[in-house]
């Protein structure tokens, strides 16, 4: 049929927008607990102790952090801080 390498790659885009997506909110999820990829999986250890949240100062003041001060220039790729 030659509807096949048009439904083909429809699936084949919506599985990779999904994987997109995942990344996407598990990197927001990240940002908002403000962690590394590597901490994610194994927590930092400060005085001999692991500390699941050592960074952690709640969402908002994380993203400020990490992004600047200034929500405008999130998105934009200059320095804002």
């Amino acid at each position: 049929n030659g509807r096949f390498p048009l439904v083909f790659l429809l699936f084949l885009s919506c599985m990779f927008a999904l994987s997109l997506s995942f990344l996407f909110f598990y990197h927001l999820y990240l940002t908002a607990k403000n962690r590394t990829t590597v901490e994610s999986f194994r927590a930092p250890m400060i005085d001999g102790k692991y500390a699941k949240d050592a960074f952690n100062h709640g969402i908002r003041a994380n993203y400020r952090e990490i992004f600047g001060s200034n929500a405008l220039y999130w998105f934009l790729p200059i320095h804002s801080s």
